[in-house]
């Protein structure tokens, strides 16, 4: 009986950790990538289409920066020590920043 208890919850923990694997697993596979953006202000980052982004990687799974695509990220000041907090999506083609929302 202790056995099979301890069965059924090894399976439900399983189940907990393959849903989070899964939602893990759906977030990088839909694109969505969350950068910290190393700019003042999202007019500065505005400001720098045609340019390389700066940026800091967060995920400690491997690079999330992509040279074409859409990234999302922020400005977190605690962490780039610029006073302004700001969120935007930057659209990437060929290494450069296209567009920034």
């Amino acid at each position: 009986m202790l056995l099979e208890k301890q069965s059924n919850v090894t399976s439900e923990a399983l189940t907990i950790c393959e849903g989070f694997l899964g939602n893990i697993a759906s977030v990088k596979l839909t694109g969505v990538i969350m950068l910290v953006f190393d700019y003042t202000s999202k007019k500065e980052l505005k400001a720098c289409v045609g340019k390389p982004l700066h940026y800091i990687e967060t995920s400690m799974f491997g690079d999330e920066y992509v040279g074409d695509g859409v990234l999302t990220g922020c400005n977190r000041p605690h962490i780039t020590g610029h006073k302004r907090e700001f969120f935007a999506r930057v659209k990437m083609v060929s290494g450069l920043i296209y567009k920034v929302e």
